[in-house]
């Protein structure tokens, strides 16, 4: 989903903040980032995020389970699980800016056999810590004016700055 189609709903809160990825030392154009309940958000040019996400009972935070990213030049695509990636919620906000996330990541994999056997080889990457990963969060208040410039009917919503940890 783009972040200029998406809407307020009453029903659902919504996730923002920025993923930026070093892969390798080169910036990577086209990532994927994957929530708590499978929901998926591939990351555009600008490398914001927003999201909303169905508000449930006793629902008090929401976890990042991976990073996938696609190899510049080849059908490859690189995973990474995180663990322990929590963004925490709080009561009766209905947006939650969990940070700025700087990655860098490296890796030695080279050409991976998993990335022609289609969906099974998806499946058993996805599990996969394939290189080292560092992860900077950042509090950046533009992150948020800039979701709130594009998006004037969460102008009065509540935000909650929870950082990921």
């Amino acid at each position: 989903m783009k972040f200029g189609e998406l809407k307020k709903k009453p029903d659902h809160f919504t996730l923002i903040g920025r993923l930026n990825i070093e892969y390798n030392g080169n910036k990577v154009p086209r990532c994927e980032i994957s929530f708590t309940g499978g929901r998926t958000y591939t990351v555009d040019e600008t490398n914001l995020i927003y999201i909303n996400v169905p508000k449930e009972k006793d629902t008090n935070e929401i976890k990042i389970h991976n990073i996938a990213c696609k190899d510049n030049g080849s059908f490859a695509y690189y995973y990474y699980r995180l663990d322990n990636v929590i963004v925490k919620l709080e009561e009766n906000k209905d947006v939650y800016y969990f940070g700025d996330l700087n990655v860098k990541w490296k890796s030695d994999i080279g050409p991976k056999v998993t990335s022609f056997l289609g969906p099974i080889g998806l499946v058993i990457d996805s599990y996969k810590k394939e290189g080292n990963l560092e992860l900077q969060v950042m509090n950046n208040k533009a992150t948020i004016q800039n979701f709130l410039n594009d998006h004037q009917d969460f102008k009065n919503s509540s935000i909650s700055t929870s950082l990921v940890r």
